[in-house]
C-alpha cells in the first residue's frame, strides 16, 4: 500500500471511527460464534450469531449516519457559494 492510499484510508477512519470499530466487533463475534459452533455449544453459538446481527446493524447504522453527516456538510459547503480561487487572485488579495 503506497503512502497516498494509506493516508486516504486513515483519513476515512478518522472521519468515521465507528464503522471500522463495528466491523472489528462484528468479525470478533462472528469468529466466536463459529468457534462455539465447532465446539458443539449450540446455545452460545446461537447467542453469538444474534449478537453478530446486532453488531452488523450497528455498523450499518454508523455507516448511514456518516453518509448523512457527510451529505449535510457537502450541502452546507455547496450552499455557501464559495467558488475557490479564480485565476491567480485569492479572495483576500487587494489591488
Amino acid at each position: 500500500m503506497d503512502d497516498a492510499t494509506r493516508d486516504k484510508f486513515m483519513s476515512k477512519i478518522r472521519a468515521e471511527p465507528l464503522v471500522p470499530i463495528g466491523c472489528v466487533v462484528t468479525a470478533v463475534v462472528l469468529f466466536g460464534g463459529i468457534a462455539s459452533f465447532r465446539a458443539g455449544n449450540q446455545k452460545l453459538s446461537q447467542q453469538m450469531m444474534r449478537a453478530r446481527v446486532l453488531a452488523q446493524g450497528g455498523t450499518l447504522g454508523a455507516l448511514a449516519y456518516g453518509a448523512y453527516v457527510s451529505a449535510q456538510n457537502k450541502k452546507e459547503f455547496d450552499d455557501s457559494g464559495y467558488q475557490g480561487n479564480i485565476g491567480n487572485v485569492t479572495p483576500n488579495e487587494s489591488k
